[in-house]
Protein backbone atom coordinates (compact mmCIF):
# COMPACT_ATOMS: atom_id res chain seq x y z
CA UNK A 1 0.00 0.00 0.00
CA UNK A 2 2.97 2.35 0.40
CA UNK A 3 3.73 4.16 -2.85
CA UNK A 4 6.32 6.77 -3.77
CA UNK A 5 3.82 9.47 -4.64
CA UNK A 6 0.93 8.72 -2.29
CA UNK A 7 -0.39 6.29 0.26
CA UNK A 8 -2.83 3.67 -0.93
CA UNK A 9 -4.56 2.56 2.25
CA UNK A 10 -8.03 2.85 0.74
CA UNK A 11 -7.16 0.20 -1.84
CA UNK A 12 -5.20 -1.91 0.67
CA UNK A 13 -8.04 -2.25 3.14
CA UNK A 14 -10.45 -2.81 0.28
CA UNK A 15 -8.28 -5.75 -0.82
CA UNK A 16 -8.19 -7.07 2.75
CA UNK A 17 -11.98 -6.94 2.82
CA UNK A 18 -12.25 -8.89 -0.46
CA UNK A 19 -9.85 -11.61 0.61
CA UNK A 20 -11.46 -11.80 4.04
CA UNK A 21 -14.75 -12.56 2.28
CA UNK A 22 -13.11 -15.06 -0.10
CA UNK A 23 -11.45 -16.95 2.75
CA UNK A 24 -14.66 -17.01 4.80
CA UNK A 25 -16.58 -18.41 1.85
CA UNK A 26 -13.97 -21.11 1.26
CA UNK A 27 -13.49 -21.89 4.94
CA UNK A 28 -9.72 -21.37 4.82
CA UNK A 29 -7.38 -18.73 6.33
CA UNK A 30 -5.61 -16.12 4.24
CA UNK A 31 -2.17 -14.51 4.43
CA UNK A 32 -0.80 -11.11 3.43
CA UNK A 33 2.44 -9.61 2.22
CA UNK A 34 4.29 -7.18 4.48
CA UNK A 35 5.73 -4.25 2.55
CA UNK A 36 9.34 -4.46 3.65
CA UNK A 37 10.72 -3.35 0.29
CA UNK A 38 11.05 -0.48 -2.16
CA UNK A 39 11.61 -0.26 -5.89
CA UNK A 40 10.11 -0.34 -9.39
CA UNK A 41 9.96 3.47 -9.25
CA UNK A 42 6.65 2.94 -7.48
CA UNK A 43 7.11 1.65 -3.94
CA UNK A 44 9.00 3.23 -1.05
CA UNK A 45 10.10 1.96 2.34
CA UNK A 46 7.45 2.30 5.05
CA UNK A 47 7.76 4.44 8.13
CA UNK A 48 7.32 2.80 11.53
CA UNK A 49 3.69 3.92 11.76
CA UNK A 50 2.97 2.65 8.24
CA UNK A 51 4.58 -0.73 8.88
CA UNK A 52 2.48 -1.17 12.02
CA UNK A 53 -0.71 -0.24 10.19
CA UNK A 54 0.18 -2.65 7.37
CA UNK A 55 0.43 -5.60 9.78
CA UNK A 56 -2.08 -4.80 12.53
CA UNK A 57 -4.58 -3.74 9.90
CA UNK A 58 -4.30 -7.23 8.41
CA UNK A 59 -4.96 -8.81 11.83
CA UNK A 60 -8.04 -6.61 12.22
CA UNK A 61 -9.44 -7.91 8.93
CA UNK A 62 -8.81 -11.53 9.87
CA UNK A 63 -5.50 -12.38 8.20
CA UNK A 64 -3.65 -15.25 9.88
CA UNK A 65 -0.09 -14.97 8.56
CA UNK A 66 2.11 -12.14 7.21
CA UNK A 67 4.98 -12.81 4.82
CA UNK A 68 7.86 -10.55 3.79
CA UNK A 69 7.76 -10.09 0.03
CA UNK A 70 11.52 -9.81 0.10
CA UNK A 71 13.95 -10.42 2.94
CA UNK A 72 17.57 -9.46 2.27
CA UNK A 73 17.56 -8.61 -1.42
CA UNK A 74 18.73 -5.17 -2.52
CA UNK A 75 15.23 -3.75 -2.28
CA UNK A 76 14.75 -4.70 1.38
CA UNK A 77 14.17 -1.97 3.96
CA UNK A 78 15.39 -4.22 6.79
CA UNK A 79 19.13 -4.04 6.07
CA UNK A 80 21.51 -1.26 5.06
CA UNK A 81 23.53 -3.20 2.50
CA UNK A 82 23.11 -6.56 0.83
CA UNK A 83 25.35 -6.83 -2.25
CA UNK A 84 28.75 -6.02 -0.73
CA UNK A 85 29.09 -9.12 1.39
CA UNK A 86 27.33 -7.76 4.47
CA UNK A 87 24.10 -9.61 3.72
CA UNK A 88 21.82 -9.26 6.71
CA UNK A 89 24.50 -8.21 9.21
CA UNK A 90 23.96 -4.44 8.96
CA UNK A 91 20.50 -3.74 10.33
CA UNK A 92 18.36 -0.83 9.27
CA UNK A 93 15.90 0.81 11.70
CA UNK A 94 12.99 -1.03 10.03
CA UNK A 95 14.43 -4.33 11.29
CA UNK A 96 13.85 -3.30 14.90
CA UNK A 97 10.42 -1.90 14.03
CA UNK A 98 9.40 -5.22 12.51
CA UNK A 99 10.92 -7.18 15.40
CA UNK A 100 8.74 -5.22 17.83
CA UNK A 101 5.60 -5.62 15.71
CA UNK A 102 6.15 -9.39 15.44
CA UNK A 103 6.69 -9.62 19.22
CA UNK A 104 3.40 -7.82 19.87
CA UNK A 105 1.64 -9.95 17.24
CA UNK A 106 2.85 -13.14 18.94
CA UNK A 107 1.22 -11.93 22.15
CA UNK A 108 -2.09 -11.67 20.28
CA UNK A 109 -1.61 -14.98 18.48
CA UNK A 110 -3.03 -17.33 21.17
CA UNK A 111 -6.33 -15.49 20.85
CA UNK A 112 -6.46 -14.71 17.13
CA UNK A 113 -5.75 -18.29 16.04
CA UNK A 114 -8.93 -19.38 17.85
CA UNK A 115 -11.12 -16.76 16.19
CA UNK A 116 -12.55 -16.13 12.74
CA UNK A 117 -13.29 -12.65 11.45
CA UNK A 118 -16.98 -12.32 10.63
CA UNK A 119 -16.98 -8.69 9.53
CA UNK A 120 -14.85 -5.57 9.26
CA UNK A 121 -16.14 -2.02 9.46
CA UNK A 122 -14.72 1.46 9.26
CA UNK A 123 -14.93 4.73 11.17
CA UNK A 124 -14.02 7.45 8.68
CA UNK A 125 -11.91 10.37 9.81
CA UNK A 126 -11.90 14.01 8.87
CA UNK A 127 -11.05 14.49 5.19
CA UNK A 128 -10.86 10.76 4.51
CA UNK A 129 -12.85 8.20 2.52
CA UNK A 130 -14.08 4.70 3.22
CA UNK A 131 -11.92 1.88 1.83
CA UNK A 132 -13.43 0.18 -1.19
CA UNK A 133 -16.08 -2.31 -0.12
CA UNK A 134 -15.74 -1.62 3.62
CA UNK A 135 -18.99 -0.48 5.19
CA UNK A 136 -19.22 2.17 7.91
CA UNK A 137 -19.79 1.08 11.46
CA UNK A 138 -23.36 1.28 12.65
CA UNK A 139 -25.33 -0.21 15.48
CA UNK A 140 -26.08 -3.72 14.26
CA UNK A 141 -25.71 -7.43 14.84
CA UNK A 142 -21.89 -7.49 14.79
CA UNK A 143 -21.72 -6.39 18.40
CA UNK A 144 -25.03 -5.04 19.73
CA UNK A 145 -23.36 -4.07 23.00
CA UNK A 146 -21.38 -1.42 21.11
CA UNK A 147 -23.56 1.68 21.11
CA UNK A 148 -21.12 4.34 19.96
CA UNK A 149 -17.60 5.71 20.04
CA UNK A 150 -15.49 8.84 20.17
CA UNK A 151 -12.17 9.38 18.37
CA UNK A 152 -9.73 11.96 19.70
CA UNK A 153 -6.57 12.69 17.73
CA UNK A 154 -3.88 13.31 20.34
CA UNK A 155 -1.16 13.88 17.74
CA UNK A 156 -0.34 16.73 15.35
CA UNK A 157 -1.00 14.61 12.24
CA UNK A 158 -4.13 15.01 10.10
CA UNK A 159 -4.31 18.64 11.28
CA UNK A 160 -5.19 17.32 14.75
CA UNK A 161 -8.53 16.13 13.39
CA UNK A 162 -9.97 12.66 14.15
CA UNK A 163 -8.58 10.10 11.71
CA UNK A 164 -9.72 6.69 10.48
CA UNK A 165 -10.30 3.66 12.70
CA UNK A 166 -10.63 0.01 11.60
CA UNK A 167 -12.93 -2.40 13.43
CA UNK A 168 -12.76 -6.18 13.15
CA UNK A 169 -15.46 -8.46 14.56
CA UNK A 170 -14.71 -12.06 15.50
CA UNK A 171 -16.37 -15.25 16.70
CA UNK A 172 -14.72 -18.39 18.12
CA UNK A 173 -13.86 -21.11 15.63
CA UNK A 174 -15.52 -23.69 17.85
CA UNK A 175 -19.24 -23.83 17.30
CA UNK A 176 -21.60 -23.37 20.19
CA UNK A 177 -19.76 -20.51 21.86
CA UNK A 178 -21.75 -17.31 22.09
CA UNK A 179 -18.73 -15.04 22.48
CA UNK A 180 -18.10 -11.92 20.41
CA UNK A 181 -14.69 -10.33 20.05
CA UNK A 182 -13.69 -6.97 18.61
CA UNK A 183 -10.33 -5.61 17.46
CA UNK A 184 -9.86 -1.85 17.20
CA UNK A 185 -6.95 -0.41 15.21
CA UNK A 186 -6.19 3.23 14.62
CA UNK A 187 -5.61 3.82 10.93
CA UNK A 188 -3.59 7.01 11.29
CA UNK A 189 -0.10 6.71 9.83
CA UNK A 190 2.41 9.14 8.38
CA UNK A 191 5.32 8.56 6.02
CA UNK A 192 7.70 10.48 8.30
CA UNK A 193 6.42 9.52 11.75
CA UNK A 194 6.60 6.75 14.28
CA UNK A 195 3.38 5.27 15.59
CA UNK A 196 3.52 7.17 18.90
CA UNK A 197 3.45 10.40 16.90
CA UNK A 198 0.20 9.30 15.21
CA UNK A 199 -1.69 8.54 18.40
CA UNK A 200 -5.46 8.52 18.74
CA UNK A 201 -7.62 7.96 21.81
CA UNK A 202 -10.58 5.77 20.89
CA UNK A 203 -13.37 5.38 23.45
CA UNK A 204 -16.05 2.72 23.00
CA UNK A 205 -19.49 3.06 24.52
CA UNK A 206 -20.37 -0.50 25.59
CA UNK A 207 -23.58 -1.57 27.27
CA UNK A 208 -23.04 -4.93 28.97
CA UNK A 209 -26.03 -7.04 29.88
CA UNK A 210 -26.16 -9.32 32.90
CA UNK A 211 -26.32 -13.05 32.23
Amino acid sequence: PIWETQDNWRSYFGDLQRYRAFSAGAGIPFATWMQTFHGENKYRDPSESELRLDIFGAWTFGAKMPQAFTYNAGSSCLFKKTFNGSGDTQLAPAYDWLKRVIHESKMLSPYLVKLRCTDARWIVGKGSEYPWGVAPWQFDKDLPQLRGFTVDNTSTRNNRQPADVALGFFKPLEEGKNERWIMVTKALADKTAASNLCAQKITLNLVLENG
